[in-house]
């Protein structure tokens, strides 16, 4: 633990090993309890959780410089404290450090993520409430939803913990997920959507 923390902390943010590294640190912090590892490191593993994010923005970023500045012309500006609690108000579940740190860089803008809409704060809250009026329809279709890793999404076709972070087509969506299935982590990334029938982990987090 105490070596891939002294590994992260001796690696610029925007080094491609960045990702590697803390990989390492997670795998290094499993089976620990809280209070030995708070005992033990510089750094709790919610702020490297933070740090990850900014990693990630400040790899993407350097990629645009290099290939396609036009893409870093469509990010918007850092989200406001209000901004980011406007989701929190309306989500009522505790949004992951890396989604926030997310947010607190860029609000939203640009197609980064597989061609898809970034959605700002204002824009997620007012498709989660979208999706909040349809809930009535998830008897209607639970048989035909699958889960892949099996078990780790719940069968709906909505779900007040899935919080949509990209606009795609036909409403679909990329998102965290704050109310996994019995095999699922908090704040997974899914997708889920209209025509998402089979929901999909991603990865175990935004800044991943």
């Amino acid at each position: 633990l105490m070596r891939s923390e002294c590994a992260l902390a001796a690696l610029p943010l925007d080094a491609p090993e960045w990702a590697k590294a803390f990989a390492r640190y997670q795998r290094a912090c499993e089976g620990l309890s809280e209070q030995w590892r708070e005992s033990l490191s510089r750094y709790s593993p919610t702020h490297w959780l933070g740090v990850s994010a900014r990693s990630a923005w400040a790899r993407l970023e350097n990629w645009c410089r290099q290939h396609h500045p036009r893409l870093l012309e469509e990010l918007r500006p850092p989200a406001s404290n209000e901004q980011i609690e406007l989701i929190q108000r309306h989500v009522w579940l505790p949004l992951p450090t890396d989604l926030r740190e997310s947010f607190a860089i860029h609000n939203g803008g640009g197609r980064l993520i597989f061609g898809c809409e970034l959605l700002t704060a204002e824009s997620i809250v007012g498709e989660w409430v979208l999706w909040r009026s349809v809930a009535g329809h998830n008897d209607d279709f639970r048989e035909r939803h699958t889960s892949f890793p099996e078990g780790a999404v719940a069968l709906d076709y909505t779900n007040a913990g899935w919080v949509p972070l990209t606009r795609g087509a036909s409403s679909n969506h990329i998102g965290v997920d704050l109310a996994p299935g019995l095999k699922g982590t908090h704040g997974q990334v899914i997708i889920f959507g209209r025509g998402e029938d089979h929901k999909c982990v991603l990865a175990s987090g935004w800044a991943e």
